[in-house]
């Protein structure tokens, strides 16, 4: 008898990875079991790289956006110091 991962994969779900890892372990699966389990453990590894990767590109993302303002903050600065010292030359000449 074949067992269904349509059956089996909302079991290990309510059973949660880490239990699952460790009932593995002590082979409290059967033989016809393992091969699902191991894959629903696939499934989980590659769901936690996936938004590993989402939460890279993200921070990515927000890094990139922080430095661009720091730039458009220091052009403002160096504008405004640039304007100031105009000013100052200005005010002494005059």
């Amino acid at each position: 008898m074949s067992i269904d991962p349509k059956v089996l994969f909302p079991i290990l779900e309510n059973t949660g990875e880490s239990q699952v890892r460790i009932k593995l372990a002590q082979g409290v699966y059967g033989e016809e079991k393992i091969p699902i389990v191991y894959e629903w453990l696939r499934i989980k590894d590659e769901e936690r790289i996936n938004l590993s990767s989402s939460r890279n590109k993200a921070a990515a993302l927000e890094q990139l956006r922080i430095a661009s303002s720091a730039k458009n903050a220091a052009w403002i600065a160096a504008i405004a110091a640039i304007i100031a010292a105009a000013t100052t030359i200005f005010v002494v000449v005059k």
